[in-house]
């Protein structure tokens, strides 16, 4: 889900996945991982216009999985687990796959949560907070610059920080 999600943010294009940026020889020097490309999977104009429907998902129905101060796109899933070839009756797994920023995506990534004990199952109010929190930090890390001044400003005033 995470690499078919990062296809969509980088114009239809599939890469290698990868979690780290480097190895690290036996010498101590670093050596950089390149993106690889595995295939084409969509053309860049559907990838753009996914991406769009994406965005406007999370700034339109699971703000859960907004980042202050970044467009996100994404999407939520909830599915039954199998057991024994047929699917459980109180099992669910909750999930949501997305990117951010929207503008010059950085990252993509899923958020699941198998059999949650919150009293909720879907994705929006229980995978997506998770992946909130996961993407701020990751954006935050990588030194990723806002793209969404009014997200900011307005999380800033409803949190007490504004004027």
């Amino acid at each position: 889900m995470a690499a078919a999600t990062a296809a969509l943010a980088n114009d239809g294009r599939l890469m290698v996945p990868h979690v780290v940026a480097a190895r690290i020889q036996p010498g101590g020097e670093p050596e950089p991982i390149a993106p690889r490309l595995v295939r084409q999977v969509v053309t860049p104009g559907t990838a753009r216009a996914v991406r769009a429907m994406l965005a406007e998902v999370v700034s339109g129905r699971v703000t859960q999985a907004a980042v202050p101060g970044y467009s996100v796109g994404g999407k939520t899933g909830t599915s039954q687990i199998a057991e024994g070839g047929v699917y459980a009756t109180d099992g669910t797994i909750a999930s949501f796959a997305g990117f951010a920023p929207v503008s010059a995506p950085r990252i993509a990534g899923v958020a699941v949560v198998n059999d949650p004990s919150n009293g909720e199952y879907y994705g929006g109010p229980v995978a997506a907070p998770l992946f909130s929190a996961v993407m701020s930090g990751a954006m935050r890390l990588m030194n990723v610059a806002p793209d969404n001044y009014q997200r900011m400003v307005a999380s800033n005033d409803s949190a007490g920080g504004g004027q």
